[in-house]
């Protein structure tokens, strides 16, 4: 939207395709976290460290995943214009710099779902909301003067902002949840 109203449609065409390629490859990824929900929300009910612990697991998994479409995408950026036509030239340098989103979003998938499954989902609902701010403020500063690479630069920050975010999040909910395990251990002993 920054990139048509300043005029730069060209800038925007390239962006939006390349932006949908990464999408669609995100999409097993996307399709695993959603498919693992349940099993979050019992480890959640548990405790934010077997969500966590879960995570983890998952992560280790889907990971290798995020890294081989990351190494894909980069490595069959030269055929875009060959699919999408010559015009989409410039498509090769905005894939290559996009094609490091599966990584971070495996990594924000893990953690928000951990958030979620603990029952804290207005935690993850908060991370997204200043995501979303970040990114309208990252575009606003980056796209007048970097076209295409300021919208890429913007979103790569985004998903990592959101990545750690989302890992602070999850490691304070456990910090919180540790002295009230502790008292539980403790009353479970008393007579």
């Amino acid at each position: 939207t920054f990139l048509v109203s300043l005029g730069q449609t060209n800038a925007a065409g390239i962006y939006s395709a390349d932006y949908r390629v990464v999408d669609a490859a995100s999409a097993p990824l996307y399709a695993v976290y959603a498919a693992a929900a349940p099993r979050f929300f019992r480890h959640g009910a548990a405790s934010v460290r077997s969500a966590r612990d879960f995570a983890r697991t998952t992560l280790l998994r889907t990971l290798p995943l995020a890294i081989a479409a990351t190494v894909i995408l980069a490595l069959a950026a030269p055929l875009l214009p060959i699919l999408f036509g010559p015009s989409f030239r410039d498509s090769v340098h905005a894939l290559r710099w996009l094609c490091l989103l599966p990584v971070l979003r495996a990594l924000h998938y893990s953690w928000g779902s951990a958030i979620t499954g603990s029952a804290s989902q207005w935690n993850r609902t908060a991370t997204q909301f200043g995501a979303a701010a970040l990114n309208l403020c990252l575009n606003w500063l980056l796209i007048p003067r970097w076209s295409w690479r300021g919208a890429a630069l913007a979103s790569l920050l985004t998903d990592a902002a959101l990545a750690a975010a989302s890992y602070c999040v999850l490691a304070h909910l456990c910090r919180r949840e540790e002295p009230a395990i502790m008292e539980i251990a403790v009353d479970s002993k008393t007579p």
